[in-house]
């Protein structure tokens, strides 16, 4: 034990191009590494891998699933003790079902510039991007005047049995909602609007919000909450009929990175990360379209970031998700469903 702390005290004493080096020779001995992610594939994951395997050679293979059925995946082969994983991806809420004691906390070099709020305090999650959740309209059947600017807006009559959101439980769907509503109106007041707005019909649609969004764009709801902003960049990009609306606070939320502890390839897990929170890792995400965690790279549609667009978003925490899940979950299922 000696011997091993003393070599691990003379690397991290090492220049730190010279951890680099041996960081980079120790990945590419391993040769593979392997990440588990609900970020989508063709969009990101692909793009990202093929960054990190073009820069170092190493083999950058994913597994894509729900946010849910990441962490099943996950204790699936804890229990069986065959870890495939070496990075964890993560959102709001699945973090916490996922036990810190297969986790391993590690501090980025290239993290440094990124602020407290982009890590869980036990350092075993890393953001890699934010999500920035709201409301979206399709702009054939609105217009712009008559489009909700706040959260009492959304209790006009007008839209009554107009709205749509996604039935998913997680932090992207009506929970996150309730939980932001909650804490930023206060229990009380939070509690007398949720129930305004239960009293709107609001539709439960089975599917991911980028499916509600899709839905909106093909004229079946007007108006829809908790889509993500840059999917409806992307797709007003693509010449869709659809806007993302600044109704603030927006609600936001960040995916995270994470290294196994047990992971099969742990040097390679640890560089991957390290690119993925890089500012050339994050120009990768900025490239696809996602709003980057890095503080020095802009989101692809800027404006989409809050700094960069001028409006305030509240941060939806694993910590506060852990701790007011099943909560907001039991107000949805006996208000909205």
């Amino acid at each position: 034990m000696r011997r091993i702390a003393a070599v691990l005290s003379l690397f991290l004493a090492l220049p730190a191009q010279a951890q680099d080096a041996a960081l980079i020779a120790a990945a590419q001995k391993e040769g593979k590494v392997v990440w588990y992610t609900g970020l989508i594939v063709n969009q990101i994951v692909r793009p990202l891998c093929e960054a990190f395997q073009a820069k170092y050679g190493i083999t950058a293979s994913y597994n894509r699933h729900d946010e849910n059925e990441l962490a099943m995946v996950f204790a699936a082969e804890t229990r069986a003790g065959r870890m495939q994983v070496d990075v964890m991806g993560s959102v709001a809420g699945v973090t916490e079902t996922i036990p810190v004691s297969e986790m391993e906390p590690y501090t980025p070099a290239s993290a440094k510039d990124y602020t407290p709020d982009f890590s869980t305090p036990d350092n075993i999650w890393r953001s890699t991007n934010v999500i920035i959740h709201t409301a979206g309209i399709n702009t054939n059947l609105v217009k712009a005047d008559d489009a909700p600017r706040t959260y009492q807006d959304l209790l006009d009559p007008k839209w009554k049995g107009k709205m749509a959101w996604t039935a998913s439980v997680g932090m992207a769907g009506p929970p996150g909602f309730i939980g932001a509503v909650l804490t930023t109106m206060g229990q009380d007041a939070g509690m007398a609007y949720l129930k305004q707005l239960a009293g709107q019909q609001v539709i439960n649609v089975r599917g991911t919000p980028r499916a509600v969004l899709d839905q909106v764009i093909a004229g079946e709801y007007p108006l829809a909450l908790q889509i993500v902003s840059y999917h409806a960049e992307i797709s007003a990009a693509a010449g869709a009929p659809t806007k993302w609306l600044k109704l603030e606070p927006v609600i936001a939320n960040h995916n995270y990175i994470g290294l196994v502890k047990k992971a099969p390839h742990p040097n390679a897990a640890r560089l991957f990360i390290e690119f993925a929170l890089s500012e050339e890792g994050q120009t990768v995400f900025q490239k696809a379209g996602y709003i980057p965690a890095n503080p020095k790279i802009r989101a692809g549609y800027p404006d989409t970031k809050p700094r960069d667009g001028g409006y305030q978003s509240f941060l939806l925490t694993p910590e506060l998700a852990a701790a007011h899940y099943q909560e907001w979950l039991k107000i949805y299922n006996d208000l909205f469903k």
